[in-house]
């Protein structure tokens, strides 16, 4: 369901976005991805972590760096905005997991993109230990884009898809009109899965539509 590629495959898309890396451990998922490679300008980024500790540690690394300024902050999200890129970076603070386990949260799939990075072990040498580098050390960085297999094919036809019962079916039914407005449209079958979810949704789950202002990832 999901292909995995070296950033590198991607230098010109993704590459630049490796600076909003550094001082946490944490992996960009989302809508970023429908924009870049639309050719639009990124206004803010989606950061998802691996665990609560991850993600205190991240905001404590942006709450105490000079070259970002807190934007806002709720339960859900706390987002510090670079005073020299203009990038706003969201943090999540509600949902965790590897990055397979979010994107499998995201509701269509041209929202289902991660870009994070890892550590790995070197390829093993010769004798079937890993190679060392200068330092002696027998791992790097390695930067890697995860993406759902029809990404790229529903990106193209503007086509919006998903494949199972929405977790937040008054979320993504917002969403469609979101979507509309920049000329993307849900197929036949996607349609009908957003009905099928909507039909388990309360009276006043409906009433009130708060669930598409406090559930659900996008």
């Amino acid at each position: 369901m999901y292909i995995k590629k070296s950033g590198w495959d991607f230098t010109k898309q993704l590459k630049w976005l490796d600076q909003y890396f550094i001082g946490h451990n944490g992996f960009i998922a989302g809508g970023f991805a429908k924009s870049i490679f639309q050719g639009l300008k990124i206004r803010d980024l989606d950061i998802f972590f691996y665990s609560v500790e991850d993600m205190v540690d991240a905001q404590n690394y942006y709450y105490s760096n000079e070259e970002y300024a807190t934007y806002y902050e709720n339960v859900n999200v706390v987002a510090f905005k670079n005073i020299i890129t203009g990038v706003i970076l969201e943090l999540n603070r509600k949902i965790f997991g590897y990055p397979e386990d979010i994107l499998n949260q995201f509701d269509f799939t041209i929202s289902k993109f991660a870009y994070c990075k890892l550590e790995v072990t070197n390829n093993p040498g010769p004798d079937g230990t890993p190679w060392e580098d200068e330092n002696g050390s027998i791992t790097h960085i390695e930067y890697l884009a995860i993406y759902h297999e029809n990404f790229f094919e529903h990106l193209s036809l503007k086509r919006l898809v998903v494949d199972y019962l929405v977790p937040y079916p008054a979320s993504t039914f917002h969403r469609l009109f979101k979507y509309g407005k920049q000329g993307f449209f849900p197929c036949r079958g996607t349609k009908i899965i957003i009905m099928k979810s909507c039909r388990d949704l309360t009276d006043e789950q409906i009433e009130s539509m708060q669930l598409y202002l406090t559930d659900g990832v996008d």
